[in-house]
């Protein structure tokens, strides 16, 4: 016996077994950190850095800017690896979820075990930590408040499931998170360009702020039984489905008036009419659309929950294409 072990076990080679089950749980990382979902946040701080770069006509640093970037990548890692570990149980008993909605699945599905969520929680703070360290050293003197927007952008992402805050689940979170995500993620890449905080930076972030909200909301939907049995007492599970579509057709109806408003402010007639093309489809098609259908119309929801978050991932371009082109 021992000696089939030696020839049949000891010789065998199991580096692709191992290879595979590295990279199953690479993918699972990848997942769990949703790559795709850092452009909500992404795509307004590069708006930001665009309308500043448009004002000053330099630079400061190419290094201030990619800490920049980094940070408000770290912060959105973050957020997302302490939602997915604190929603755990609800996201378990969720069977409505689309690919936008209830997490990425990961825990529930066992791809990896919760406490590597918390682990990648705090690589993400240290690396957060580390990096403001080469912030304060290097860049406070010239960006002080950038560290300010940094705590308040890292306070109400990383605490919007975790205790002992869980603003999610207090009906406040959507309203935070539309200032991190929008006005927060804006002005901050605006500032780093230009060291002020105006109104222009404002109008631009505006648009932004009203689009991601109603991506949480839009999101939440097909979460709303789930959430009522974990009591998640977020804004749809407040007004119930009726009045959270309501809700979103508002918003997104904000969002729209805000993009035209700045439109105008930075572009003149001509700017509203360019914002107005561009932005109407993706936002009025889905006010309407969502009207008809219930929570779990899975597909049409899914189909509608994209359609906001790629309205709310180009809602401050038009607008500053329209200051390109009529200046």
């Amino acid at each position: 016996m021992s000696n089939f072990i030696k020839d049949n076990f000891y010789k065998t080679d199991f580096t692709p077994l191992a290879s595979g089950v590295k990279m199953d749980k690479l993918k699972a990382v990848l997942r769990l950190s949703r790559i795709p979902f850092l452009l909500p946040g992404l795509s307004p701080f590069t708006a930001g850095l665009i309308l500043g770069l448009y004002y000053t006509k330099r630079l400061p640093s190419w290094r201030l800017i990619i800490v920049g970037y980094l940070g408000l990548i770290l912060i959105m890692l973050a957020t997302y690896y302490s939602n997915e570990y604190f929603d755990y149980e609800g996201d378990l008993i969720n069977k409505n979820y689309n690919k936008f909605s209830g997490g990425s699945r990961v825990f529930p599905e066992h791809l990896l075990s919760r406490r590597i969520g918390l682990y990648l929680l705090l690589i993400a703070l240290l690396l957060f930590s580390l990096l403001t360290i080469i912030y304060l050293r290097e860049f406070f003197s010239s960006r002080p408040y950038l560290l300010y927007m940094a705590i308040v952008g890292l306070f109400f992402g990383v605490f919007y499931s975790a205790p002992p805050f869980k603003w999610a689940y207090r009906g406040i979170g959507e309203v935070l998170i539309a200032l991190a995500y929008g006005w927060l993620s804006t002005v901050s890449g605006y500032y780093i360009i230009t060291g002020r905080i105006d109104l222009k930076a404002t109008l631009l972030s505006l648009p932004a702020a009203f689009t991601v909200f109603s991506v949480i909301v839009i999101n939440e939907i097909p979460d709303f039984q789930a959430d009522l049995k974990v009591s998640k007492r977020n804004l749809v599970v407040k007004l119930g489905i009726r009045k959270a579509k309501i809700l979103y057709s508002f918003s997104s109806t904000l969002a729209l008036a805000s993009a035209s408003a700045a439109g105008i402010y930075f572009g003149g007639v001509l700017g509203m009419i360019m914002v107005m093309l561009i932005l109407s489809p993706l936002l009025v098609y889905p006010t309407f659309r969502l009207v008809e259908i219930f929570e779990n119309n899975g597909k049409i929801l899914e189909d509608l929950c994209k359609i906001t978050i790629l309205a709310n991932a180009i809602a401050t371009y038009p607008i500053l294409f329209s200051l390109l082109v009529t200046h």
